[in-house]
């Protein structure tokens, strides 16, 4: 009996874009952590770890994100895991640091994270009420599965 996971092309596809997206927004997230602070994704989970004070960086906190489930959209999937990401990170270090954060100068009001799907790729960052904040490189939204159909068709998997 073998213990390997099976994923037909959708799911597959779900898994990748979650990994991706994790992996391109603590990538993004690096610069604006505060000193001492990391973020780190593996797999479908997404870590800080932390150096301050004394001693090596240990892991401060994790979370594993998942994969968004069958009621999000296959069209959704990428903002919903950069959001997931997003969210995580700031709760994370805000938890460790005892402090709001990310902070901006000239904002009104606290930072949220926000994340849109435009086309092929996914604009987001930590934002105010106004939409002003900062904005990171957009992640690029790996293209979707395409699956065989009767008479050779290929057919794109779209809104599953």
């Amino acid at each position: 009996m073998s213990t390997d996971l099976q994923y037909d092309g959708p799911s597959a596809w779900r898994l990748h874009v979650s990994v991706e997206a994790l992996a391109h927004v603590a990538c993004e997230v690096a610069g604006l952590v505060p000193e001492g602070v990391h973020a780190q994704a593996v797999g479908t989970q997404i870590s800080i770890w932390s150096n301050r004070g004394a001693g090596s960086p240990r892991v401060v906190e994790m979370k594993d994100l998942g994969v968004p489930g069958d009621a999000v959209t296959a069209t959704d999937i990428p903002a919903e895991a950069v959001l997931r990401a997003l969210d995580a990170i700031q709760e994370m270090v805000m938890d460790h640091l005892h402090q709001s954060w990310p902070e901006a100068s000239g904002t009104s009001g606290g930072l949220h994270p926000q994340a849109q799907r435009d086309g092929d790729q996914v604009a987001f960052g930590y934002v105010d009420r106004s939409g002003a904040g900062l904005q990171l490189t957009p992640f690029p939204v790996p293209p979707e599965p395409e699956r065989v159909v009767a008479g050779s068709a290929v057919v794109p998997v779209a809104g599953r």
